[in-house]
């Protein structure tokens, strides 16, 4: 059994390698701080709800929402694509939302619904 110390020091590395990724990802592009989740699954912190990326395509996917203050969500799609043109799309009750963009640039777009409405998402090639 380990000491109260080393499993205090495992805990703290285990937390700076998971900010670490983070902030890598926010560095090279691959999230922003809203979607870079740390081991890969849903996260939930406070009013924030993100869904984790994903590799699809040949390129990084990432969709989710954001609880408001307002009482409604933000529903989001971003998708990335180094090598061919690319979009995402989001759409959710009556509002739908879709962007494209050339290789290597996010195609990012979201909608405002109510918290109540189901989002769908797609990343498109």
């Amino acid at each position: 059994m380990s000491s109260p110390r080393t499993r205090s020091v495992t805990t703290l590395v285990a937390k700076g390698a998971a900010v670490a990724t983070m902030v890598i990802m926010m560095m090279l592009g691959g999230a922003s701080a809203a979607q870079a989740s740390p081991g890969g699954g849903t996260s939930n912190s406070g009013d924030v709800t993100v869904q984790s990326c994903s590799g699809v395509g040949g390129g990084v996917w990432c969709r989710g929402y954001v609880n408001l203050s307002n009482g409604n969500k933000r529903c989001y799609s971003d998708y990335r694509h180094d090598t061919k043109v690319h979009g995402a799309r989001v759409a959710g009750g009556n509002k739908r939302a879709e962007t494209w963009q050339n290789p290597g640039i996010w195609a990012k777009t979201s909608i405002e619904v109510s918290r109540s409405v189901a989002c769908s998402y797609a990343a498109l090639v």
